[in-house]
């Protein structure tokens, strides 16, 4: 239960030899490059790999061709990249035919039924369209205007040679046509443009306007089926491709995956290096992974818990503790010297959720539900539930609640041997008793948590910080005789002495830790003042941070209380009636309650993690250990 232990890999070839060794790095997929300046103090004379990802570009090109989601499979050898390129071009090349096709039609398409919608309002005309538009001596034009513009029309200008005849006729507007001789055409052509007359475009057709409507409409429907038999033909054409489509774009993204790895490789003279980790576990591979390769150098070597690297991090943990690994890297991994805290998380959080929600039926469900979470959907939550549940099943059973029934495992208690359940959540005085408990809870894990962290320093061999730090022995002599002073008359003769010495210690702890490390007492630039006044502040805000700390524990008696009081208020409702509503009320209330206090329980006991623990042992800074890996079949 610890973090794994990493080894350093260095690969060193001739140039011609770097995709031979990426593919196989790539292979193992245990190996996770890196900068190279983490292994060697002077980098100034490798050269970097220089130009862009060329399969970047040929990604891009296969899914402009066929939208499909990333394939499964993996890099084949026998497809070349002048394969994936001719490939490419030839779809692309159809693709660009079918497309000006898709184009042109819908183009048509639109032009045609703009043009039968203009022509369905002058059906009502039973003239020919081509002999009107062959009248050597008249103009013609159709379009719309007002009906109040008709009616002026009819009123002013019906004594003129000019003519128009109205085809439909609504509550606001006419459609019409108005014939002119070609000597008045200017005449015409102002009069209708102070009735605000708008002519519509009609193509010449031959035949009535009805006729012209209805092949129009034969138009219309013949390209609509010419449209989509070429759309099934390329979603055909798709269909055929998507096999060889699928292995190409698996090619192309290992590929690019493995040439990203480019970047960490460095160039000296026709040689190449490049530098990385993985699992002290798996170090034997990389040893032999390239005996057959002449020239190819490869250097493992185990990385310590001194080391002055920054290795990548791979959290190893028991089946029990596994599922808190979610919650750890929520707020950060441990560095690669840092102890790995999920254990404690794992024991901690279990219990205080158990705790907090004690219900032997609500807690079942909860697992199951867990389970599902898991199994059915593989939500990380649901592999933490699952624990959660039973714990909360277990304490359940001590304060004698099953779905809110309080009295049910009253005949199983007295059975062997007790007068009543153990902890009777409902009465009165057990109120007191959940108050201390919360907070002796609290006093217990803050002192966990200083432990925590002067193991830590003891760890990362920070021996100083162990003892001067607010968080280190000093910091657990203040607290503890704080809390002497608190519980026992007697022991200010002791606590106060300790607790001003402690103080002192902890207040001039940087310079003292400084001093020992043969540096100068304050850092560059700070002034005894300036040191003096932000010290102050911040032990003050240590001080504080000790009763916060602890009374913020006060949240799991009032939780106890909380979970309790909405069961009874459930009960209290059903009781208001009988039969199937009162089954009804009881099954909606226990799962509004278990999903509603699941929910509040897990956030502010995860706020007892992140804010009154973590934030005095651990810090996560780690780096997680990602490895380049080729892609499954």
């Amino acid at each position: 239960m610890s973090v794994c232990k990493m080894c350093s890999v260095s690969i060193a070839g001739d140039v011609s030899q770097i995709d031979t060794a990426l593919s196989r790095l790539v292979c193992t997929g245990v190996f996770q490059p890196d900068e190279l300046g983490k292994f060697y103090s002077d980098t100034s004379s490798f050269l970097p790999m220089k130009g862009e990802n060329p399969y970047t570009a040929m990604e891009s090109a296969l899914y402009a061709i066929m939208r499909n989601d990333v394939p499964s499979g993996q890099d084949d050898p026998l497809i070349s990249d002048e394969d994936i390129n001719g490939y490419i071009a030839k779809c692309t090349a159809e693709r660009e035919i079918a497309d000006k096709e898709i184009v042109r039609l819908k183009a048509l398409i639109e032009e045609n039924e703009k043009s039968r919608q203009i022509i369905s309002h002058f059906k009502d005309l039973d003239v020919d369209l081509e002999k009107i538009f062959a009248c050597e001596y008249t103009v013609a034009r159709f379009g719309v205007m007002a009906v109040s513009g008709y009616e002026k029309f009819k009123n002013h200008y019906s004594d003129k040679e000019i003519i128009f005849f109205p085809a439909a006729i609504s509550s606001e507007l006419c459609y019409g046509v108005y014939f002119a001789p070609k000597i008045l055409a200017e005449e015409a052509n102002r009069i209708f443009s102070s009735l605000y007359f708008q002519e519509l475009s009609i193509t010449e057709h031959s035949g009535t306007p009805k006729k012209v409507y209805e092949t129009l409409g034969n138009t219309v429907q013949s390209l609509k089926d010419e449209l989509k038999r070429l759309e099934n033909e390329r979603v055909d054409a798709l269909v055929e491709e998507e096999e060889r489509f699928s292995r190409m774009l698996a090619c192309v993204i290992a590929r690019k995956e493995r040439y990203e790895i480019h970047k960490y490789v460095g160039i000296y003279r026709d040689r190449f290096i490049i530098c990385g980790w993985c699992p002290e576990a798996d170090g034997e591979t990389f040893r032999t992974l390239f005996d057959d390769v002449d020239g190819m150098e490869c250097t493992v070597e185990a990385v310590g818990k001194d080391t002055k690297f920054s290795p990548p991090v791979k959290l190893k943990n028991n089946i029990l503790a596994r599922p808190y690994e979610f919650y750890v890297q929520m707020y950060g991994l441990p560095s690669y010297n840092e102890p790995d805290p999920t254990p404690f998380v794992a024991f901690t959080y279990t219990l205080l959720f158990g705790v907090m929600f004690g219900d032997l039926g609500q807690g079942l469900v909860l697992a199951i539900i867990g389970a599902l979470m898991w199994h059915l959907k593989k939500m990380p939550l649901g592999k933490i539930l699952i624990p959660c549940g039973i714990s909360s099943a277990v304490f359940g059973v001590i304060y004698g609640s099953v779905f809110g029934f309080e009295e049910l495992l009253d005949p199983m208690f007295r059975s062997i041997g007790f007068s009543e359940k153990p902890v009777d959540v409902m009465k009165p005085e057990t109120t007191q008793m959940l108050i201390y408990g919360a907070v002796g809870a609290g006093v217990v894990l803050v002192l966990a948590s200083i432990l925590m962290n002067i193991f830590s320093c003891i760890k990362q061999k920070k021996a100083l910080h162990a003892v001067f730090s607010a968080n280190g022995l000093c910091g657990i002599v203040f607290y503890v005789s704080v809390l002497s002073l608190l519980l026992f008359k007697n022991a200010s003769a002791i606590a106060i002495p300790a607790i001003i010495v402690s103080l002192v210690l902890i207040f001039f702890s940087e310079p003292l830790i400084r001093i020992f490390e043969r540096k100068k007492p304050l850092e560059e630039g700070q002034t005894v003042a300036d040191f003096a006044m932000q010290t102050f502040f911040e032990l003050f805000e240590t001080a504080l941070s000790y009763v916060t700390n602890t009374m913020s524990f006060l949240r799991v008696g009032a939780f106890i209380l909380v979970h309790a009081g909405m069961m009874k208020v459930v009960f209290t409702l059903a009781e208001m009636s009988s039969g199937v509503p009162y089954v009804l009320i009881l099954i909606f209330g226990n799962a509004l309650v278990m999903c509603l206090e699941a929910l509040l329980v897990g956030i502010q006991v995860l706020r007892l993690e992140f804010y009154e623990m973590f934030s005095r042992f651990f810090k996560g800074e780690g780096e997680p250990y990602m490895p380049v890996a080729a892609k499954e079949k």
